[in-house]
């Protein structure tokens, strides 16, 4: 065993599991550290994961409903113009 980790179900606990998936235009070093200490100070955001491919970053979050997460988002592309396209994923199971 390489490692581990446990999995939440967060429904249980009234989260709603999402995913964004961001593909970023050019950017420099600082706003990619400004976007990452964002991500860190967001309550919901639990990973954030650099990506090879069609996507940049792959955020996992839970929120308490899909409002929640749309707001999150429509907040993240005001604050960082960088980001090209933001694909949401919904999970109705956690």
């Amino acid at each position: 065993i390489s490692g581990f980790k446990t999995k939440i179900n967060t429904v249980i606990l009234n989260f709603q599991p999402c995913i964004a998936l961001i593909s970023f235009r050019k950017y420099a070093g600082p706003e990619l550290r400004k976007f990452t200490t964002y991500c860190q100070n967001q309550g919901g955001i639990n990973y954030l994961v650099k990506q090879i491919g069609k996507y940049d970053v792959a955020l996992t979050i839970n929120v308490h409903n899909t409002n929640e997460f749309y707001r999150l988002i429509n907040d993240i592309r005001e604050q960082f113009h960088f980001i090209k396209k933001i694909t949401t994923l919904i999970s109705k199971s956690g």
